[in-house]
């Protein structure tokens, strides 16, 4: 009697939508590398092996956190991963538009990408717990490459604008305004219905 309002929660069109909101914004960076790499080059004078190199320091980040997530994912508060992942997004992102050394920005875009690897570990999360998994996951592909295509295109006319911190400031923005509303708001079905199947989980184990 219990699995059907789990389902009905897990399957809820906002929850859907939040989950894939975290996702895209979490590998946002990962879809506009080239242009990132090209604006590091061109307006921030990074050498192209440097560019290689902070591009490198994000992408560790992302993997630091996802290993991060698979651990705490059961034993931490999803919310407080969350909102931890939109700070680090946020402060990393805007620290880097007032710095120029190049250690300075390898260690902002490695919180960046742990930032952003958060959001994207806990959008697939609440996805896999989804009863019709395989066309969730479709319907995040379709708006992850679709974003993608526009966000390549944005970015290159923000680095020809206002330079490396029209990027920076846009994935500040990015990170804080799209996962702060599916997190106050569209993804609180999906947390709590984590937390029900945890709670549900813990009170079979002590009955046996």
């Amino acid at each position: 009697m219990n699995d059907q309002p789990l389902t009905q929660t897990s399957d809820n069109t906002g929850a859907i939508v939040a989950a894939v909101t975290f996702a895209v914004v979490g590998v946002s960076f990962f879809m506009s590398m080239p242009v990132m790499v090209g604006a590091w080059s061109e307006y921030a004078g990074f050498s192209e092996q440097q560019a290689g190199y902070l591009a490198a320091l994000e992408n560790g980040g992302t993997i630091l956190s996802s290993l991060f997530v698979s651990i705490s994912l059961n034993r931490a508060d999803r919310r407080t991963l969350a909102i931890g992942g939109i700070f680090f997004g946020v402060a990393a992102n805007l620290a880097s538009t007032a710095l120029a050394d190049f250690y300075a920005i390898g260690f902002c875009r490695l919180l960046s990408g742990f930032g952003c690897g958060t959001l994207y570990a806990l959008g697939l999360a609440a996805l896999a717990g989804t009863s019709n998994t395989g066309r969730n996951f479709s319907i995040l592909l379709f708006v992850q490459v679709s974003f993608g295509m526009v966000e390549i295109n944005l970015f290159s006319a923000l680095a020809e604008r206002a330079g490396i911190n029209g990027i920076y400031l846009s994935m500040a923005f990015a990170s804080a305004a799209w996962p702060h509303g599916a997190l106050t708001g569209l993804l609180r079905p999906a947390f709590k219905r984590f937390h029900m199947h945890q709670n549900q989980g813990s009170i079979c184990r002590s009955c046996h």
